[in-house]
């Protein structure tokens, strides 16, 4: 059995798993069409692959997304998604990672690598690998210059520094970066 097929039998057991699969019960992504629980199956591939089964960490990546929004984050709070079943550590280590991250999104303006936050958590700073590079892979594959009008190619550039920015200070050379991008074509549904 290779590493994702151990790794989604696993997964299938974790109550953080079970709540982001309810919560993305549908969704897809406007312009690409792909499931938004690939992003959460990619990144605990990568997890995995990087760190081995860490069931906290792993399951505090499945429900980051729950935690990182204002709205989505509201809504566990006034009881619209039922976050009980989270281990506390889990819910530290998703609010850490809604810290580091949101400290640096790409609505914002450029930011030198050296000044981006990283965790003191390396946990978390994993996740945000995980992260990065499922973003950026699918953002590469289905929006990179996409629209021919010359201000979305600036965007679409844009966007790449923005990555690259991300990964260069989280310690992910381009290599590295390619051979797990070319991984991931084994991973979800």
């Amino acid at each position: 059995m290779g590493l994702w097929a151990e790794s989604r039998a696993r997964l299938e057991g974790l109550a953080a798993y079970r709540l982001i699969c309810a919560s993305y019960a549908g969704k897809v992504a406007r312009r690409s069409g792909v499931p938004y629980l690939n992003h959460v199956q990619e990144g605990v591939y990568m997890l995995v692959r990087t760190l081995g089964w860490r069931e906290r960490v792993v399951a505090a990546y499945c429900v980051h997304p729950i935690f990182q929004s204002d709205r989505s984050m509201s809504r566990v709070l006034d009881g619209g998604i039922d976050a009980r079943g989270l281990a506390v550590e889990e819910v530290v280590l998703a609010m850490e990672y809604r810290r580091v991250a949101n400290a640096y999104v790409s609505t914002m303006r450029p930011k030198a690598v050296d000044e981006i936050e990283l965790s003191p958590l390396a946990e978390v700073n994993a996740m945000l690998v995980a992260d990065k590079v499922q973003n950026k892979k699918d953002f590469m594959g289905h929006m990179f210059k996409r629209v021919g009008r010359a201000s979305y190619a600036r965007a679409s550039d844009r966007y790449v520094g923005y990555f690259e920015s991300w990964l260069e200070r989280l310690g992910v050379s381009a290599e590295v970066y390619g051979v797990l991008e070319a991984e991931l074509k084994w991973v979800g549904g």
